[in-house]
């Protein structure tokens, strides 16, 4: 078995409120390898993104050191929270 098997992935929604008030749901992705030794949180805002190259690497780097990671987006659409 590979660690890349071992690595289980979720899409979540992180509730909150926006600077308008309204309330809004941050698309993110938790990804934890089995068994995760700690988690590690990215929150990106303007100028990138969850899904990025370079944010996707640093993560699967870390999930090879057993540790979890939650990439969330600060930003939906042109909306800032």
């Amino acid at each position: 078995m590979t660690l890349i098997e071992t690595v289980e992935t979720f899409d979540v929604a992180i509730p909150t409120t926006g600077v308008t008030g309204t309330r809004v749901a941050l698309p993110g992705r938790l990804q934890l390898p089995a068994p995760a030794t700690g988690l590690v949180l990215f929150a990106h805002g303007s100028g990138s993104s969850r899904s990025s190259p370079r944010n996707e690497f640093v993560a699967s780097t870390l999930h090879e050191s057993w540790i979890g990671t939650l990439l969330f987006d600060l930003q939906i659409g042109r909306a800032h929270v």
